[in-house]
């Protein structure tokens, strides 16, 4: 069973091969060199005038992205001031009470404590002042002229309460209760600091 086809082998590749009857091709003409600059001269410049516009482009987003980074680092600093000024006032309150705390405590202090407290009774009633055990015996030890009564005023009793830290205390009058302890006084400093 033959197809009619066979298959040929060469022993060499063929050159200037072509369709039987098809005309022979001409020699192509040297390029004229005039025309050859000119396409290289319009060439350079399309090729100029597209680096100058990409590098404008370019130039452009620079200074979008440029100005965004100079924006955003303005408004980040104000920030920043303001969360390290609040990490500062913190940090200085949480200094002074640990500081404050680690004080030993002594009979000028909480006589101090309890005459601040004093001070904002503004009508004369019946007072009760709540001290810690400890500052209340150390008053009683120094015979603090704060526990003898004053001639002339309502009565002003000192008892123990177990709600009071060293050094501060609680009045209490028949209108309310002053709290003059250490921990409240550093709580309404801290907030008056921070807002």
């Amino acid at each position: 069973m033959n197809s009619g086809r066979e298959t040929i082998t060469l022993p060499q590749p063929l050159y200037d091969v072509r369709l039987a009857g098809s005309p022979r091709p001409t020699s192509v003409a040297a390029p004229d060199p005039k025309i050859e600059q000119e396409a290289y001269a319009r060439g350079r410049a399309e090729g100029e005038a597209a680096a100058r516009a990409e590098f404008e482009r370019q130039k452009t987003q620079f200074a979008a992205l440029q100005n965004g980074i100079l924006t955003s680092l303005k408004n980040s600093v104000g920030q920043v001031a303001r969360e390290c000024e609040g990490t500062l006032v913190s940090l200085a309150l949480e200094v002074a009470r640990k500081m404050v705390a680690g004080l030993p405590i002594n009979q000028t202090q909480v006589e101090a404590s309890v005459r601040e407290a004093l001070e904002e009774v503004e009508t004369k009633t019946a007072v009760r002042v709540q001290l810690h055990a400890e500052d209340l015996a150390l008053l009683q030890e120094a015979d603090s002229p704060l526990l003898r009564p004053a001639s002339g005023s309502d009565q002003v009793t000192f008892e123990v309460s177990d709600t009071v830290s060293r050094g501060g205390c609680m009045v209490q009058t028949s209108f309310g209760t002053i709290d003059g302890r250490r921990e409240t006084k550093f709580e309404v400093l801290r907030d008056t600091l921070l807002t």
